[in-house]
């Protein structure tokens, strides 16, 4: 016999778990949707907590300084008087300016030009295009330069078909200032001198070089234009990107070589800062006759701190030479480069991660860039201390979270005062989880909240 009252009994049972289930997916949502708006509000609280006391002091660092402005007018130090029609010096590890005078000003590169066609020729090594050892023919335009009696030369009027190994002639372009030398090397790396100067226009927007435009690879041309500021940045850009070959080629005092049936030839570096302070590390000179004037770009370290000095334009070459050890001298007095341990403050566990696949989730800092700061201190930056990090980070996170994804800020503070600051991102990806991890970590943050 059937038995109705069991299966009476089968159906209230069936029907009870029905809305015991139902009514935990609502409560389940509203506590989700409550906790959304609660979290919505707190992490806005919390950022604009975060920015009002993460926001560095004026004048602080890179960071800190307004677009144009110098570190040494931010910070209210008298930059020295140079006798230039422009100048700018520059930080090296932090791309910060230090000091500048009509920075912006467009004037012939005239030899400065020949600081692009090394940037290029170094590009081609380090790709393995070409080699140092490599025999470059010599065109007639290069015999044509080398005749020219008004012009720095390396003496390359040979008969037709002489080759001269790579190294020779960019030794001789750099310490001589033979434009044959350049306009040589040129054509071999680009295959024609027009193909080279549109690589060097090309390379010039590519590196931020607003006001540079070329029309030959050695400078003669007067047409042409640059800037302090586009020089100082071409010569940083040769000084990170080939921190040990650019030196082989620019710290070098005379350099000497045998034209084929003639006697040995020295040169001696038109940098006259080349041998002589020991912080000096290269870069290049320039001239185009008196209504442009001498330009020197010189690259200098002195313990930590590296620098990039670039005048344009001043009356003799002694000047160019004097007037740049006085701005690196100053600057070496007045700055100095920091590195920040700027991962000590983040948690080495990760966030916790609520909603999601996995409880937490690794961070870093999107950069560990260095800094330069005022030196107010005589003693020598190897002995300073670090400067103290400090991370402002949420308490957690909710799923789903990005890679790359802002979560906080790292600073570095020295004396209570911030001197920059990074921000901190996620390192991979964390997806929402599970239903029951979504509904259990909702339920948790409304415990936490409420």
């Amino acid at each position: 016999m059937y038995d109705f009252g069991r299966s009476s009994r089968r159906l209230r049972r069936r029907r009870t778990w029905t809305l015991v289930t139902a009514a935990a997916v609502v409560i389940a949502v509203v506590l989700v949707i409550a906790h959304r708006g609660h979290h919505f509000a707190l992490v806005s609280g919390r950022a604009a907590a975060s920015r009002a006391s993460t926001a560095p002091r004026a004048p602080a660092g890179p960071s800190a300084t307004a677009t144009g402005t110098t570190l040494a007018t931010a910070d209210g130090i008298t930059a020295p008087a140079i006798a230039a029609k422009s100048y700018e010096l520059l930080d090296v590890r932090s791309g910060q300016v230090l000091a500048a005078s009509n920075a912006n000003l467009e004037i012939p590169p005239a030899s400065l030009a020949k600081l692009m066609t090394f940037d290029l020729t170094l590009q081609a090594l380090a790709a393995g295009r070409i080699q140092l050892t490599a025999a470059v023919p010599l065109g007639p335009g290069v015999r044509t330069l080398s005749r020219n009696p008004n012009i720095s030369d390396m003496s390359l009027d040979l008969p037709p078909g002489a080759t001269v190994p790579l190294k020779q002639l960019m030794l001789g372009m750099m310490v001589a200032s033979g434009n044959d030398a350049a306009l040589a090397v040129a054509e071999y790396v680009g295959g024609t001198e027009s193909n080279f100067v549109s690589m060097m226009n090309a390379e010039a927007a590519k590196l931020g070089m607003t006001r540079t435009h070329f029309l030959d690879s050695y400078g003669l041309n007067g047409a042409e234009v640059t800037t302090a500021a586009d020089m100082a940045i071409l010569a940083r850009h040769v000084w990170l990107t080939y921190p040990k070959l650019y030196a082989e080629f620019t710290d070098v005092p005379t350099f000497s070589w045998n034209p084929p049936g003639q006697h040995p030839i020295r040169f001696d570096n038109y940098n006259q800062l080349i041998g002589v302070d020991s912080a000096v590390t290269g870069m290049k000179s320039g001239y185009l006759g008196p209504s442009v004037g001498w330009h020197l770009v010189t690259s200098a370290r002195q313990g930590q701190t590296e620098l990039v000095a670039a005048v344009m334009g001043t009356a003799t070459q002694q000047a160019s030479a004097q007037l740049s050890r006085t701005l690196l001298d100053w600057g070496f007095a007045h700055f100095r480069d920091l590195q920040v341990a700027w991962t000590k403050a983040l948690p080495a566990g990760g966030l916790r991660v609520w909603k999601a696949k996995s409880p937490r989730v690794p961070v870093t800092v999107a950069a560990q860039p260095w800094i330069v700061v005022p030196n107010t201190s005589t003693a020598p930056s190897s002995t300073m201390p670090a400067p103290a990090v400090a991370a402002t980070l949420p308490a957690y996170l909710e799923a789903p979270v990005r890679p790359g994804q802002t979560v906080g800020t790292v600073r570095a503070l020295e004396g209570g005062h911030v001197l920059a600051a990074v921000p901190v991102t996620v390192r991979v990806a964390d997806p929402r989880g599970s239903l029951p991890a979504v509904l259990w970590g909702g339920f948790r943050l409304w415990l936490r909240h409420r």
